[in-house]
């Protein structure tokens, strides 16, 4: 690293309150050493231009709270109750029919996605959109991308977003994909097209849709590595696109062993960033339950997939990067997401996108 990044990553830990503990590296504030291997194969995809970034709720939430806000006010402004059990699409769609009845659902999203974030060098996004990755893609129905970019002066764009149609070859050379749609700061009166509620779901994760499609494309039938940010990789549609896309991979390779051309055996691998509290879990009991809901499982339930993907020659393999978070609870984004600014700011440091210019591309 730069003399000027190890200066910032001191100040970060000397911020560290008492009582906490930094589990490794305090330039990068990643946990193991598998994770500091793992990032730097980021940081090569990056380099080559071959990587594309793939945008959740988890890092504009400073400014739009969290999904579950969103599930909690829609549920008391329809005045429901949320069955046992009942999922969140579920639960969203039973509250889209009650309040799209009132004229409600529409003004009530509009009124939370079009207020405008402010985005300065100590937002995770100033650094993610400085850094060279060839498309952006995001859950998101904000413009806070759009808006560090803007803070940031550099290229992001053409963007698309659900349900203007759009196609593989689009999500490239600095492109942004709003997959669930996007809520713009001047929207008007009207009807707001998001994926939010069930049917939504049904709409955009059909096998003919253009969100399924996309996600194929980039997941499992395209060539560059795609690195998650702030996404619960949890969405049962999500994982269904990846296998899709498997049993169609698995028919080109067999038809390549059957015309006698070795396939080489086909392998997609891409990155998950996912935080863990630095706090000694026997000191804090809610530390104890965010790393077992929020890490714990999701590194198991990956596990699992990635066995269920593995075919004879496809394998496509999500790679956890475990970063430390030594403020989970904190409703102050930098803090929050303190060493996934450092993280960031080391991948724009290293391999920056220049203005102007496609995404810089070649070896590393």
């Amino acid at each position: 690293m730069t003399e000027g990044n190890t200066d910032k990553a001191k100040t970060v830990e000397d911020d560290v309150p008492e009582g906490m503990r930094v589990v490794s590296d305090p330039d990068l504030g990643l946990v193991r050493e598998e994770d500091k291997a793992a990032f730097e194969e980021v940081c090569a995809a990056v380099g080559a231009g071959r990587a594309v970034l793939f945008v959740g709720s988890g890092v504009s939430s400073k400014w739009y709270g969290t999904w579950e806000d969103l599930v909690a006010e829609l549920v008391r402004e329809a005045r429901l109750v949320r069955r046992e059990g009942e999922k969140n699409p579920a639960v969203l769609g039973r509250c889209q029919r009650a309040l799209r009845s009132l004229e409600r659902y529409d003004r009530i999203l509009r009124d939370r996605f079009t207020q405008q974030p402010v985005v300065d060098q100590k937002s995770v996004l100033f650094h993610i959109v400085r850094a060279n990755f060839d498309a952006y893609v995001t859950t998101n129905f904000d413009c806070a991308i759009e808006k560090a970019a803007e803070e940031a002066r550099v290229q992001i764009g053409p963007v698309y977003a659900y349900p203007t149609p759009y196609g593989a070859s689009d999500v490239e050379g600095r492109a942004l994909l709003h997959i669930h749609g996007v809520i713009k700061p001047d929207a008007g009166e009207g009807r707001v097209h998001v994926v939010l509620a069930d049917t939504d779901y049904e709409a955009a994760y059909g096998e003919e849709s253009y969100a399924g499609q996309a996600l194929a494309d980039l997941l499992v039938r395209g060539h560059r590595s795609v690195v998650f940010c702030g996404y619960g990789l949890r969405e049962p549609s999500f994982f269904d696109c990846i296998e899709r896309g498997l049993c169609d991979l698995k028919r080109a390779a067999s038809k390549l062993q059957k015309n006698k051309v070795p396939s080489g055996g086909i392998r997609r691998k891409h990155f998950a960033f996912l935080s863990v509290p630095t706090f000694p879990p026997d000191e804090n009991d809610g530390c104890m339950r965010y790393w077992e809901d929020n890490v714990e499982d999701r590194l198991a339930f990956l596990d699992t997939k990635m066995r269920q993907w593995k075919k004879e020659d496809v394998v496509v393999e999500i790679k956890p990067v475990l970063y430390a978070d030594p403020y989970p609870y904190d409703q102050d984004e930098a803090k929050r997401h303190v060493y996934l600014t450092i993280l960031f700011n080391e991948l724009a440091e290293r391999y920056p996108y220049v203005s102007g210019t496609a995404p810089q591309r070649g070896s590393t």
